[in-house]
């Protein structure tokens, strides 16, 4: 289960769609404007914001367009992608090879300072940028349904661009705590790996 990491592939093909002409960040879209509701969407994670652009797009049309730009892992109906495959989405965002430069850039914008930082933002050193999307889905009533706590990243630092994408579920690991130290951990030293 990706939980809200998932989101970005629904907000690249909604910028995919208006620089074809089908939709504005200008029209209407629920209580505000599609633009409004974008940055709903990926800087608050918003599933209210989410559900008007799945009702827009269709999730079949999302995860077509997921599989036309290679991210042939990705389930619209079970929200599951494969981690590679979620970096994969990372690395051609940065490049510009999915939409034109002021589009992705105004994504990008979106990816920092959002509304939780705790989890790869909170690891990396003075002097990184970084642009992610965390995901979270915990099993708050106990049906054995999993504890997913997620976060994906472009990291830019001494000269060195890399994406990372962690995927945590532990039943037996229950606070937020814990697995913030353990993605903490892991981002810590990729980061030391990559800039070494």
């Amino acid at each position: 289960i990706a939980a809200s990491t998932t989101k970005l592939i629904t907000a690249v093909d909604f910028l995919h769609q208006t620089e074809g002409g089908a939709y504005s960040l200008s029209g209407a879209l629920g209580e505000g404007t599609a633009g409004w509701q974008l940055q709903e969407l990926v800087q608050q994670s918003d599933d209210d914001s989410w559900n008007l652009f799945i009702n827009l797009l269709g999730g079949q049309q999302i995860e077509n367009y997921a599989h036309q730009i290679g991210i042939t892992s990705f389930d619209f109906d079970n929200n599951t992608i494969a981690p590679a495959d979620e970096a994969l989405l990372l690395q051609k965002l940065y490049q510009d090879q999915l939409l034109n430069h002021a589009d992705t850039q105004l994504l990008l914008s979106y990816m920092q300072h959002t509304n939780d930082e705790t989890l790869i933002p909170a690891a990396l050193p003075k002097g990184a940028v970084v642009y992610h999307k965390y995901g979270e889905l915990l099993d708050t009533d106990g049906d054995g349904d999993g504890n997913y706590v997620h976060d994906v990243a472009i990291i830019d630092y001494k000269g060195h661009s890399f994406v990372l994408a962690i995927y945590t579920n532990r039943n037996d690991i229950l606070d937020i705590a814990t697995r913030q130290t353990i993605i903490h951990e892991i981002t810590q030293k990729v980061v030391s790996a990559e800039t070494q």
